[in-house]
């Protein structure tokens, strides 16, 4: 099954390994590979700059990515149960 093309190479990839798991393409599939990549791509940043960075004045503060890579497993474990 050929993912959406809209899809960025991370997007099709998650899309493809939700397919091998035998779901359905549809449109919340697509949602939910987005979603997925998403996550990666936060977990990723978290990764490579640590929890913590600096702000625009030098201060200290937690990563904006780890608030991104939140909402998105929400909607990935959401998802994925009603799917």
């Amino acid at each position: 099954m050929t993912p959406p093309k809209n899809l960025t190479e991370e997007q099709k990839a998650a899309w493809e390994e939700l397919i091998e798991q035998e779901y359905e393409p549809s449109p919340k599939l697509e949602a939910l590979a987005v979603q997925i990549s998403r996550m990666r791509e936060a977990q990723h940043r978290i990764d490579v700059d640590g929890l913590i960075v600096e702000d625009e004045r030098g201060t200290p503060v937690k990563h904006p990515a780890i608030e991104i890579e939140k909402e998105a497993q929400k909607l990935v474990f959401k998802w994925s149960d009603e799917i």
